[in-house]
């Protein structure tokens, strides 16, 4: 049964009620996650990009002996990177950009506890201890699309290779997906709501 837990339930009705906010204003995971939660924290590439150059590791690129050393990889390297760039695009359906945007999306990850699994092996049922995962994503309507893209090609890819399946569904009233590659062997269940991404192994 899809979502049979409560950690993504609970926190997709939570945010089910509230106004869309902006990316940069979207609900802070901390206010629905659950009280047994032992660690969250939030990241972002986009300091980086907003710092570029400015960076210890970019004046050492842009030192003139360091890219005179490089400079026959990089002539090699940069045709290459352009046909593999254009492969990825034409692969996943998404511009270069459009993943660009999706990676620099605020970012968090919590561990929300931890729970007892029942795993059957053949003849062998023993009881395994798992970490309650739950991965956030604030997107805006571009970066929604953008998913929705990836998770399309993801479920074919799945299908084509027979390695696992990818089921759509609803969660308090948004789209949701659950991955499963096996299958029983990894399950990761998706819920978009309110412009946060939740994903989470429960």
């Amino acid at each position: 049964m899809l979502f049979d837990r409560p950690t993504l339930l609970l926190a997709a009705l939570a945010l089910a009620g509230a106004a869309r906010p902006l990316p940069s204003q979207a609900p802070e995971p901390a206010t629905f996650l659950p009280d047994s939660t032992i660690l969250h924290f939030e990241f972002s590439l986009r300091p980086l990009l907003e710092h570029e150059g400015e960076l210890a590791l970019d004046r050492i690129w842009e030192d003139p002996e360091v890219q005179d050393f490089l400079a026959p990889v990089l002539s090699l390297g940069g045709a290459t990177t352009g046909m593999a760039l254009a492969q990825l695009q034409g692969m996943l359906g998404v511009s270069v950009e459009e993943l660009k945007s999706l990676l620099l999306s605020r970012t968090s990850l919590s561990l929300a506890g931890i729970y007892e699994e029942q795993v059957e092996l053949g003849d062998f049922h023993f009881t395994e201890t798992r970490p309650d995962l739950v991965l956030t994503v604030a997107l805006g309507p571009e970066e929604e699309d953008t998913v929705r893209i990836l998770l399309e090609v993801l479920g074919g890819l799945l299908q084509d290779q027979q390695i696992g399946a990818l089921e759509t569904s609803t969660l308090a009233g948004g789209p949701a997906w659950t991955v499963d590659i096996g299958p029983g062997e990894f399950t990761l269940h998706l819920a978009l709501r309110n412009g946060l991404l939740l994903a989470g192994n429960r």
